[in-house]
């Protein structure tokens, strides 16, 4: 008995300690042989990864609090886009030099591969920095935390409600398909239990705003892809972030 919960809890390290460091570049040994299944079911720990990054951010944003906000909220962003490597912002400009393209079909996929970054994607990614830095400037260091994880739990949210587009492969096809109820638990329970122990009952509204969020952008893409891909995932995470914390901004202006 105890050496299958042994074997059950080192499975679930793995899978954390493959998604960590597919997603971040926070370093980590890789020191066994990685299975197809492990760093498909390691996308559960996606609020986890999400919390960890937030906290990051967090402690960053208090320790130079000193600072001009403004300076303070570029060098957050700067100290994001190197926990990340802008992994989710290239499935950001992709998915927006596609969508906003209004093309169609193997036309549409077509710009989403294309290694090129167009206007769109531009836009996109520039819009999300200005919105981002701003947020960072306004907010105290507490809510920053919330960020990550609210973006990342709406985005595993949305995955369990939805499918890889039929007749095709990527990436993120496997970790689609292994999403369930298991991901739905992690992305409501864990960021849930956290408003709980230490925030304001009105932050539990931009939870669920969030989530609902991650839904309808995950159905909006469905319906132009035909499922969600990896890219997805990636513009969902970075539409999200934002949005929470210019939700959580509003609560507090209540």
């Amino acid at each position: 008995m105890r050496g299958k919960i042994y074997t059950g809890i080192r499975a679930e390290f793995r899978s954390f300690l493959l998604m960590l460091t597919f997603v971040t570049r926070i370093p980590a040994k890789i020191s066994f042989e990685i299975q197809d299944w492990e760093f498909h079911r390691g996308i559960i720990y996606m609020p986890v990864i999400g919390g960890i990054i937030g906290v990051v951010l967090g402690i960053a944003a208090y320790l130079l609090q000193f600072l001009d906000p403004l300076i303070l909220a570029v060098i957050l962003w700067m100290v994001y886009l190197w926990l990340t490597g802008g992994l989710h912002l290239d499935g950001l400009s992709d998915l927006s030099d596609g969508i906003f393209s209004n093309r169609h079909g193997e036309d549409l996929r077509k710009i989403i591969k294309d290694s090129h970054i167009g206007a769109f994607g531009v836009i996109a990614i520039v819009v999300n920095i200005l919105f981002t830095v701003a947020l960072f400037s306004y907010l105290e260091p507490v809510y920053i935390i919330l960020g990550p994880l609210f973006s990342r739990s709406g985005a595993l949210f949305a995955m369990g409600f939805s499918s890889y587009p039929k007749n095709q492969q990527g990436l993120g096809k496997g970790v689609i398909e292994a999403a369930g109820f298991s991901t739905l638990l992690m992305s409501t329970l864990l960021p849930g239990v956290i408003i709980f122990l230490f925030y304001p009952t009105m932050v539990f509204l931009t939870l669920l705003l969030t989530l609902v969020g991650g839904l309808l952008l995950a159905k909006w893409i469905t319906a132009r892809l035909g499922g969600l891909t990896g890219d997805g995932i990636g513009f969902i995470i970075e539409v999200l972030q934002p949005l929470s914390l210019f939700l959580i901004y509003l609560v507090n202006l209540i």
